[in-house]
């Protein structure tokens, strides 16, 4: 994991993520504010010389490792390696720096909000995707293929799942004919079950949720989460919590404890007890029977800084510039698809809502959330239409030279 291997890693390394929320799973920055790149900027010259304000920084980086590299735009890969080169070789792509890029293309693209960007960038590079950046060649990346499934074990969902990944016309009407015969559950409400909604839109996810908080608005507590320093705009649970007896909640951090009475990012349960007077803890009874006393946790935002010299070089350090202070917990009812990514979720109800499915591989991202075929269920009866791909990521897989003698 990007874990251990931070552990292990001698070199001075900035560990960057698209998002706040996929940078606070490995305690890294997020790319934008690392590179003080501004937001919704292409203009490459304003992006590299933003980042040059922190032009010591880069040249004493020897490495850098990018995690979610399929949410990174072709345009902010692109400024990274002329910014890096400017503060290394010039000569060399990333300027010799040793770049390491994990994730999955065959999940969400990068979020497209402003339509006159993506025009650009289909005029500039074809598209949105860091691949598609002319040093992606140049760089010459090794491929290491990890092939072994962590969340599902069932062999059968596997290849259910393998199926739609893919986009296997092939086969995928006798995966979509086994998904409707024993998932199909149109109509399903919301209930006091382990049961995630995942919704295509963030609209369908604020009607569902706001309708169970209106409906216990008066019996609900209010809790806000603390902002001190600089944080990123997508924070890991929301600031404003409204809390109330018999409410589905789902616990956003890992928590362990030497007695065994901690839980993970992803542990699911209602609330049983709230501290109504101080705001200090709730009571949650899990899924599998046991009770977890739930206190506010505190997240970190991280900036890089030089430290002392070690080696030649002057070491490279984060410093806390930023701390979240809130319950570590979402309300659970209904999510969006795109906050889903990452989780494991014991049960899923599909919700494509109105204008259904909309972006690559959507319906597979929400499938692959669950772990088991038994728990998994859809609100409309899928068609092949909504098993939409993206052929220039498959034909960037198909261009792949996987070399899998790293694996052991």
């Amino acid at each position: 994991t990007i874990r251990e291997f931070q552990k292990r890693n001698p070199l001075n390394t900035l560990y960057l993520a698209p998002t706040g929320i996929a940078a606070q799973n490995i305690g890294a920055v997020t790319i934008h504010s690392c590179f003080k790149f501004p937001l919704n900027v292409i203009n490459m010259e304003m992006l590299v010389n933003a980042a040059l304000e922190e032009r010591t920084l880069f040249q004493n980086t020897e490495a850098v490792l990018i995690e979610e590299i399929s949410m990174v735009r072709v345009e902010i890969i692109e400024a990274i390696e002329k910014v890096l080169r400017r503060c290394g070789d010039p000569q060399l792509a990333f300027g010799g720096k040793k770049i390491i890029v994990s994730g999955d293309y065959k999940q969400l693209p990068p979020v497209q909000a402003d339509h006159w960007i993506k025009m650009q960038l289909d005029l500039k590079y074809g598209g949105e995707y860091a691949f598609m950046a002319p040093v992606w060649q140049k760089a010459k990346f090794k491929t290491i293929r990890l092939t072994r499934i962590q969340r599902q074990q069932d062999a059968k969902f596997q290849g259910i799942l393998n199926i739609i990944r893919e986009g296997d016309i092939t086969n995928c009407a006798a995966a979509l004919n086994e998904i409707n015969q024993r998932c199909y559950y149109p109509g399903r409400q919301i209930g006091n079950d382990n049961t995630v909604f995942l919704c295509c839109r963030n609209l369908d996810v604020r009607n569902m949720n706001g309708i169970e908080v209106a409906a216990n608005f008066f019996n609900a507590i209010y809790s806000q989460g603390i902002i001190k320093g600089q944080l990123p705009d997508d924070l890991p649970v929301p600031e404003d919590l409204y809390l109330y007896l018999g409410q589905k909640v789902m616990l956003a951090k890992n928590e362990y404890r030497e007695d065994g009475t901690g839980f993970r990012n992803g542990n699911m349960g209602v609330i049983v007890e709230l501290d109504e007077r101080n705001d200090l803890y709730i009571r949650v009874r899990l899924f599998d029977g046991s009770y977890r006393t739930i206190f506010k946790a505190e997240w970190f935002n991280f900036a890089y800084r030089l430290g002392p010299y070690q080696n030649g070089r002057r070491k490279v350090e984060k410093e806390v510039i930023g701390v979240y202070t809130q319950f570590p917990i979402i309300p659970a009812g209904a999510l969006s698809i795109h906050r889903s990514q990452g989780k494991s979720l014991d049960a899923v109800h599909i919700v494509p809502g109105l204008g259904g499915f909309f972006t690559a591989w959507q319906l597979y991202v929400a499938m692959s959330r669950c772990k088991f075929l038994e728990t998994l269920t859809v609100d409309k009866l899928l068609t092949p239409d909504d098993l939409i791909i993206d052929k220039r990521v498959v034909d960037f897989y198909d261009s792949l030279n996987v070399d899998d003698s790293y694996i052991s």
